[in-house]
């Protein structure tokens, strides 16, 4: 593989102070992986993924949010105190960009290329490429909002703690 998709994301104190409290695209962790991955656009992150477009390629990248940063994101989110921590992002769907054409004043787009899957045993790393994105909420937009009133942090750490 030529392209390194594990990534080690570091959220500092300093990120964490000047992050905004339920917003997918201005998070602690959406501010963390523009400070650890240089040139990423229009990061967003919820507890389900973490995603970017990559610089150069336009591919947009998607990560399943790892449990840790998941539970920290519900406790900054209900304002709680958040200690600096890391996580490592391992498991990649990479959509590509979609080409588009313009032919006689209209847009076209050009097809995607196929699936292929990569795997890498040895970093515990498996990436597909040119599949379709995991879904957002339908209603979309960047405020992240929790429909299920038991998804609070200290449901999770009972999740935690009995497993």
């Amino acid at each position: 593989m030529s392209t390194t998709y594990k990534k080690h994301i570091t959220v500092t104190a300093k990120i964490i102070e000047h992050a905004v409290r339920k917003d997918s695209g201005r998070c602690m962790i959406s501010d963390a992986v523009r400070a650890c991955i240089k040139g990423a656009g229009r990061v967003s992150t919820d507890l389900q993924t973490i995603r970017w477009t990559e610089p150069g390629s336009g591919d947009r990248l998607q990560y399943l949010t790892p449990r840790d940063a998941q539970v920290a994101l519900l406790r900054f989110d209900e304002g709680l105190t958040i200690e600096p921590f890391q996580f490592t992002l391992n498991r990649c769907l990479v959509i590509p960009r979609v080409e588009r054409q313009i032919k006689e004043g209209v847009v076209h787009k050009v097809r995607r290329r196929s699936a292929n899957i990569l795997s890498d045993a040895k970093a515990n790393l498996r990436v597909i490429q040119g599949i379709r994105p995991v879904p957002t909420a339908p209603l979309g937009g960047a405020s992240r909002r929790f429909g299920l009133r038991a998804l609070t942090s200290r449901a999770l750490d009972r999740d935690i703690t009995a497993g």
